[in-house]
């Protein structure tokens, strides 16, 4: 299916994940230069009453948790701000926490012969969104 019709199937709440996307992922990586962190979420959190959403519970919890993932995830690859997986995990958790899942932001590390790297990604009933299962296999985790 070509873009555009890609786009054109997705929902009106689909649309809306995607429009906050856009705005949300350059703000996010403006506070975290200027913020740090934990002031960052702090703020968006109490932003975050601005933004559309219903609270979602029980089983479509977990689907809405997928979608706003590969939303967010969408606009961090080929928006006009392409974001790492730090601002995108950010974002993802303030939309999950907006529509009352219950998330948590993981923070890693893989330490090799010369080579240290660091991964962020959110998990929803622990399953990790919008992040490749390979990455997180022998990373070392903090919550």
């Amino acid at each position: 299916m070509s873009l555009f019709g890609q786009l054109k199937a997705l929902s009106i709440q689909e649309w809306k994940t995607l429009l906050a996307s856009l705005w949300l992922l350059p703000f996010t990586a403006v506070l975290l230069k200027l913020r740090g962190v934990q002031k960052t979420r702090q703020l968006l959190g109490r932003l975050g009453s601005f933004l559309p959403g219903t609270k979602v519970t029980g089983y479509g919890a977990l689907e809405e948790a997928r979608c706003i993932a590969r939303m967010v995830s969408i606009v961090a690859g080929r928006g006009i701000y392409r974001a790492d997986c730090l601002k995108k995990s950010i974002v993802i958790e303030l939309l999950l926490k907006r529509r009352g899942i219950e998330c948590e932001l993981k923070f890693g590390t893989r330490v090799g012969q010369g080579f240290f790297g660091a991964h962020a990604w959110v998990e929803a009933r622990g399953e990790a969104l919008a992040d490749p299962g390979s990455e997180t296999s022998a990373i070392e985790v903090f919550s």
